[in-house]
């Protein structure tokens, strides 16, 4: 059985464009998402084999020898005893299930205001002066171009995301005054 990861990597080797292949696998009755096919598109163009091959040399990067000790430690560190119970309490909590399904994503991602304010919050705990970031600054441009009660919402994610981040002993302090300051 081919995967469709092995299948994208063949037609990326035709020549083809991720677009291209996303209409070719639908046609065949495959599914996968865009953005699938664009993350097979990059490793490929990487010369990674394919996405395993890429995660285990993140993996070695960061000082594990596999994906799998990577994310124990990674989820150790954030207080839980294993992988499983880390998904196990986020799976539970709706408002908190966007930090699971970003896949630990370092960017700064409008979509999912738990990892903003994650980064927030590392930042106020190292005392660097939140204002001046980046994140900072995005953040003010995502509220910028929102209506009062989208914003509203929006900062309520936040504090949620504060809340949560409190259970889980990440930080000590639950100040997000700063929110409203944007």
């Amino acid at each position: 059985m081919v995967t469709i990861e092995e299948e994208a990597i063949k037609l990326f080797e035709q020549g083809k464009k991720p677009e291209e292949v996303h209409k070719i696998l639908i046609e065949r009755g495959i599914k996968a998402s865009e953005s699938t096919i664009e993350t097979y598109n990059r490793l490929w163009r990487n010369g990674y084999e394919g996405q395993s091959a890429y995660l285990k040399d993140l993996a070695r990067k960061k000082g594990s020898e596999s994906w799998y000790e990577h994310q124990s430690k990674l989820v150790r560190e954030r207080g839980f005893k294993n992988y499983p119970e880390y998904y196990s309490y986020i799976i539970k909590d709706s408002n908190f299930r966007e930090i699971y399904y970003s896949n630990g994503s370092d960017g700064i991602n409008e979509n999912n205001p738990y990892i903003l304010m994650l980064k927030f919050l590392e930042m106020k705990a190292a005392s660097k002066d939140i204002t001046e970031t980046n994140e900072y600054k995005k953040l003010k441009e995502i509220l910028k171009n929102m209506k009062p009660k989208e914003r509203l919402t929006y900062i309520e994610k936040l504090e949620r995301g504060v809340e949560i981040l409190i259970k889980l002993g990440k930080i000590d302090y639950g100040n997000v005054s700063l929110l409203y300051s944007v």
